[in-house]
C-alpha cells in the first residue's frame, strides 16, 4: 500500500504535498482486520539512482541467499509438517516457545502497539521464520523485535509521516 495518495510520503525527495489529513483518511481506506492480515508491512524509500551504478558487491549472493531459505523450510517442514506461515496456533506454541523474559517483551510490545490476538500471532510466526533464517532453535527478543518492526508501519501516526 502506498503511504499516501500521490505515493511519495515520507520520500526523501520532497514532492508530497500531502496534508496530515489527507494521508490519515488515505489509510484509514483499509479497515484494521484487513490489514491484520499482512504480515510484513515495510516501508521502502527510492534508491538513488547513482547508488546503483556504484560497483559494490552484493552483501549474499543469491545462492547464498537460496540456501539460507531453502535451510530455513527444512528445518520448519522437519519441526512442524508445515512452514511457519501455516502454523496453528497449537502448533505455533510449540515452534514458538518463549523464555520468561522475551514473552514479557512481547507482551509489553503487543499493549503498546494495541495488536490484536491474530497480529500477536503473526508476530510470532515472522519471528520463528526470523529464527529460522538464522538457522537457530530458541526465539529470542532480537527475533520479535525483528517482526515487530515489520508491523510497526500500521501503527505509526499518519500525522508522524510527513
Amino acid at each position: 500500500m502506498n503511504p499516501c495518495a500521490c505515493g511519495y510520503n515520507g520520500d526523501r525527495s520532497g514532492r508530497c504535498r500531502c496534508t496530515s489529513e489527507q494521508v490519515r483518511r488515505y489509510q484509514s481506506r483499509l479497515s484494521g482486520p484487513l490489514i491484520d492480515r499482512v504480515d510484513l508491512h515495510v516501508r521502502l524509500q527510492s534508491v538513488d539512482p547513482i547508488t546503483l551504478q556504484a560497483d559494490k558487491p552484493p552483501s549474499q549472493s543469491t545462492t547464498e541467499v537460496k540456501h539460507r531459505v531453502h535451510s530455513a523450510r527444512e528445518r520448519q517442514l522437519a519441526r512442524t509438517g508445515c512452514i511457519n506461515a501455516c502454523l496453528t496456533q497449537k502448533d505455533l506454541g510449540h515452534a514458538a516457545r518463549l523464555d520468561s523474559t522475551s514473552q514479557r517483551f512481547l507482551e509489553a510490545a503487543v499493549r503498546q502497539l494495541g495488536l490484536s490476538l491474530r497480529g500477536h500471532y503473526r508476530i510470532l510466526k515472522v519471528a520463528r521464520t526470523i529464527a529460522d533464517l538464522e538457522g537457530v532453535d530458541t526465539l529470542g527478543e532480537e527475533h520479535l523485535a525483528e517482526a515487530l518492526q515489520y508491523r510497526a508501519m500500521d501503527q505509526m501516526n499518519p500525522g508522524s509521516l510527513n
